[in-house]
């Protein structure tokens, strides 16, 4: 049985034709198979996205209105929990930060003054006393 190296020739500069020869020869080959998984999963995705729109537009056409809605509310309903949650729990800290500025603030008492009155000139009191 021959071997593959038997039918190469020995001239050194057919041997580099040759080899530079089966580089492009590669070369080509790689870049074909790029091109086509390239172009497999461009396929892939268009596909996809066809199915996802054929999807969608088969539920805006046959699903029921209420679904969307039930989901719209359930989600707005969510959204109130928790906005309602992070009130209280605001409250709670302003609370707690009263509580705590209550606890170091002192409060004289005092005692009211009873205002002073004069008492009315003579010469007015001489007109309205009578």
């Amino acid at each position: 049985m021959p071997s593959p190296a038997d039918s190469l020739p020995d001239d050194v500069a057919t041997l580099k034709v040759m080899v530079i020869a089966a580089q492009r020869a590669r070369l080509e080959a790689e870049a074909q198979a790029r091109n086509a998984e390239a172009e497999a999963r461009a396929r892939e995705l268009l596909i996809e996205q066809m199915k996802f729109t054929i999807a969608k537009l088969r539920h805006e056409r046959f699903g029921q209105s209420s679904e969307r809605g039930a989901v719209l509310e359930q989600l707005e309903l969510s959204l109130a929990d928790m906005e309602e949650d992070a009130a209280e729990a605001e409250t709670r800290a302003q609370l707690a930060a009263i509580a705590a500025v209550a606890a170091k603030v002192e409060v004289k008492a005092f005692e009211r003054k009873k205002p002073a009155r004069r008492p009315l000139p003579e010469r007015e009191c001489q007109k309205f006393c009578v």
